[in-house]
């Protein structure tokens, strides 16, 4: 009996020998953990903060910038936009509209109200006081885009320009260049002076031009210009055309 209980207690240690043996220790498995974690860094709070802290920044820079956009910017024509009215009531009401090509929107009761290059805060303060005034006490008036249209760029409107037309022509004298306009040429100044006059010699003419103080002449053929052959001359302001006469 007491040989079996040697065998099994010698058995038993051998086991929990091997087994220690098999198992990493505590400080190995430590390691291990520590290096994995190594390969693939995780955030600290300290990280996590410091990249909040950063993009707050651009957040409330972009609603500024909405904000301020939606200050400043006029209704166009195009322009889909939602009112809503407070207290709602039943024949005074918002609701989704367009902005029509003359600029103006359509309300039930009120009619049309022209809305072209104002701005929302005005829009709004002008229905609250239409309201007030004839319909309701106090109204709460609020109006959203739902489109943004680009804003037509003004025509650059440049200062009065002349050219001077002589000669052989049906009304000479001064010739204005249109103000919108960029370029004006030698037939389209002809064609303001009425055009050539019966004795008009058109492949003889001049263009007396100053630049710098110094007189150029620059000579023309119509003929040829208008037949296609020859471009059409661009004249500048305060060029002197002169169209010679024929001699039979």
């Amino acid at each position: 009996m007491k040989m079996c209980l040697r065998v099994w207690t010698v058995l038993a240690m051998m086991f929990v020998l091997t087994v220690s043996y098999a198992l990493p220790s505590y400080s190995e498995t430590y390691d291990l953990e520590k290096q994995d974690i190594g390969n693939f860094p995780l955030p600290n709070d300290n990280q996590k903060v410091a990249s909040e802290e950063a993009a707050q920044p651009e957040t409330e820079a972009a609603v500024e910038k909405d904000e301020s956009f939606l200050d400043t910017y006029t209704f166009q024509p195009g322009n889909r936009i939602r009112i809503r009215i407070f207290p709602q009531d039943a024949y005074i009401k918002g609701g989704d509209m367009q902005v029509s090509h003359e600029g103006k929107i359509i309300l039930p009761l009120i009619g049309k109200l022209d809305v072209l290059g104002k701005k929302i805060p005005e829009v709004e303060a002008t229905l609250r006081e239409i309201i007030d005034k004839e319909y309701l006490v106090d109204p709460e008036v609020f109006i959203e885009i739902l489109n943004f249209e680009k804003k037509e760029k003004p025509k650059e409107i440049l200062p009065d320009r002349t050219v001077l037309l002589m000669g052989a022509v049906k009304r000479p004298g001064a010739v204005k260049i249109p103000g919108s306009a960029k370029r004006f040429s030698l037939l389209q100044a002809l064609a303001s002076a009425g055009g050539f006059s019966d004795v008009a010699n058109i492949k003889k003419i001049k263009i007396v031009r100053e630049i710098d103080g110094q007189k150029s002449v620059i000579r023309a053929n119509a003929d040829s210009i208008i037949s296609g052959k020859d471009p059409d001359v661009e004249l500048e302001a305060n060029d002197i055309i002169h169209v010679s006469e024929s001699f039979f």
